[in-house]
């Protein structure tokens, strides 16, 4: 009998042992504290005007207007279109290439990956001014599938593409349902 008594406690232990081990990671979300290692009296530096460069395979939407209209129409986009043949209103835009490089109208392959939006739309200003195509042009880039990704504990991982080319991390959690 002395047995039985102990080869049920044997087992009422382990039991509790097991449940006590399943309690600790039941935590309401409210409790999760997003950013841990950041007391409240120390400023961290982050760096507000940061530029996301343009990468191989990225999508570029680039718009050149001017006063004289009839000079950009050979780098006006057209719109995609969908299966059905109706339009999505989503502009085509221009690839980078494996090598780095873009093709444009009139002006051929023009060097994109590693600048950033700004510094690309200056160089096709520059360089429709100095070969004398466009000498008032005004250049737009912006690229066109920025995504990111998150992985982990969310309620929804997965790749995302936004419209915008800058996020927070607080942000891209908030995208994919919280944590």
């Amino acid at each position: 009998m002395n047995t039985n008594n102990l080869i049920n406690k044997a087992i009422l232990c382990s039991l509790a042992m097991a449940g006590a081990a399943l309690l600790p990671s039941c935590v309401s979300p409210k409790e999760v504290l997003y950013i841990q290692d950041v007391s409240e009296n120390s400023r961290e530096n982050i760096k507000a005007n940061y530029q996301t460069t343009i990468q191989k395979d990225d999508q570029l939407y680039i718009a050149v207007s001017s006063k004289q209209p009839e000079l950009t129409a050979p780098f006006a986009v057209s719109e995609i279109g969908s299966a059905s043949g109706s339009s999505s209103n989503k502009p085509k835009g221009y690839l980078v290439d494996a090598q780095g490089y873009i093709v444009l109208p009139v002006i051929g392959k023009m060097k994109a990956a590693g600048k950033t939006c700004s510094q690309l739309a200056s160089d096709i200003a520059a360089t429709l001014k100095n070969n004398d195509y466009i000498r008032d042009a005004s250049v737009n880039v912006q690229i066109m599938n920025f995504k990111f990704s998150v992985l982990g504990e969310v309620n929804a991982p997965g790749t995302y593409t936004i419209e915008g080319q800058r996020l927070t991390i607080l942000e891209a959690i908030s995208r994919a349902g919280d944590l």
